[in-house]
């Protein structure tokens, strides 16, 4: 199973999930999900947007995206990081 959600507060889209079947990973459905999503928030007058994400999970997925690094939480939620990410739409 595959999706993403999220939901826009004023300029920003905050993305809040996105999952690829481990399957289909590797063949771009994340990346198509993302545009998908991105596009749609444009159209509805987002110009930013922003995710988290930790040290074990998608952090150079988010970069190859077009996301920045703006903050970064050490030992969370033990020994791992949680990365914030923004971009510009």
């Amino acid at each position: 199973m595959d999706g993403i959600t999220g939901d826009i507060l004023g300029n920003w889209l905050r993305i809040r999930y996105l999952w690829v079947d481990k399957a289909y990973r590797g063949k771009d459905i994340g990346t198509e999900l993302l545009q998908t999503m991105e596009l749609a928030a444009k159209e509805k007058g987002a110009k930013y947007a922003e995710v988290d994400t930790f040290s074990f999970q998608t952090l150079p997925f988010y970069q190859k995206q077009g996301f920045e690094i703006f903050g970064m939480l050490e030992n969370y939620p033990i020994s791992d990081k949680k990365y914030y990410l923004r971009k510009d739409l």
